[in-house]
């Protein structure tokens, strides 16, 4: 089967880059679906509408394995399915629509609530309107509401007082003017789920972060931040969570919940925080989940006894069948 995969191609390491694919993450994609015996070609997006349109057409693919995160604008991560479907073609990974509403993060947060999943307080804040936050117990964390890769996230996003909040609110607003989500913050750990649609259980096993105990004195809040993805990675250890069964079984539950909620289908990430006496909050959903070599899809799925290569194969399988459900319709 010929294969194009689409993504943006970081060339710098700066925050607007950050949930761009590197030369080495395109490397081990095109590797995984060149074993699995498909011819690959990767197609840069970063670059002007028509030209991408020529490749795609010269290149005819049968399937788009897409990766694309998108440029501007909060349904950046909307626009290129969109322009795959106008073109007729199948792609990997969620529709339009359900990529705009998951890098909604407020949003989400009250499509879910209302089905009962958990989900911190939280209140949204835009350029010139500050809603009563008395609702609210500090301290609170404040993060860009349509951004990911915890972009705009860091070890002063969490705040202690009103005061405080009110003197960082105006630079924050004007770095991410489209919103600031002020969210109750939940003392504990983080911890996330992976969904791989194709398998008969698709909510994988619990991945948490953990953070080095050395490193760990260094830093106020036990968050996995913007610094520490991209700066000190080598302090965060990714593990499959030793939770007990009924713990394992209710977070499996509440996934179960958010997928149907969100419509996510082929892959995705569910990120939650879990307090010590083993309360679970629903933080936000990524359903266009990095890629990279040793991240947590591939960790859980090996505890199902799947290689990274198989997980590959189910991204695409799922895909596939979508497009003959499709075509039995019609």
């Amino acid at each position: 089967m010929k294969i194009a995969i689409t993504s943006n191609l970081r060339t710098r390491e700066t925050e607007d880059q950050a949930e761009f694919d590197s030369l080495e993450t395109i490397d081990f994609m095109s590797r995984n679906l060149k074993d699995l015996g498909h011819e690959v070609k990767f197609i840069e997006l970063t670059r002007p509408l028509t030209e991408v349109i020529k490749d795609l057409q010269n290149y005819q693919p049968d399937l788009i394995f897409n990766t694309s995160e998108g440029t501007k604008g909060k349904y950046r991560e909307s626009f290129w399915p969109g322009i795959f479907e106008e073109l007729g073609l199948i792609y990997t990974g969620s529709d339009p629509f359900t990529l705009a509403l998951s890098l909604d993060k407020n949003l989400t947060k009250e499509i879910v609530a209302k089905q009962g999943v958990p989900t911190p307080r939280a209140e949204m804040v835009y350029p010139g309107l500050l809603p009563s936050l008395n609702h609210l117990h500090f301290p609170i964390i404040a993060k860009p509401n349509y951004e990911g890769s915890s972009k705009g996230i860091t070890q002063d996003s969490v705040i202690e007082n009103l005061e405080t909040l009110q003197k960082r609110l105006p630079e924050m607003l004007q770095k991410y003017p489209d919103g600031i989500l002020i969210e109750e913050y939940i003392f504990g750990k983080d911890i996330t789920i992976p969904f791989l649609e194709n398998l008969e259980d698709p909510i994988l096993d619990v991945v948490e972060y953990v953070i080095d105990p050395e490193f760990s004195k260094k830093i106020r809040y036990q968050i996995y931040d913007y610094e520490m993805k991209n700066n000190f990675y080598d302090s965060v250890n990714i593990q499959i969570a030793n939770l007990d069964e009924k713990l394992q079984q209710q977070i499996k539950e509440i996934s179960q919940k958010i997928i149907k909620g969100i419509n996510c289908r082929d892959l995705g990430r569910m990120d939650f925080r879990l307090t010590p006496d083993g309360k679970i909050y629903f933080l936000e959903i990524n359903c266009l989940p990095y890629l990279d070599e040793g991240v947590s899809l591939y960790l859980a799925a090996e505890k199902r006894g799947l290689s990274t290569k198989e997980v590959f194969n189910h991204i695409i399988q799922s895909a596939i069948k979508r497009k003959t459900q499709t075509f039995s319709r019609v």
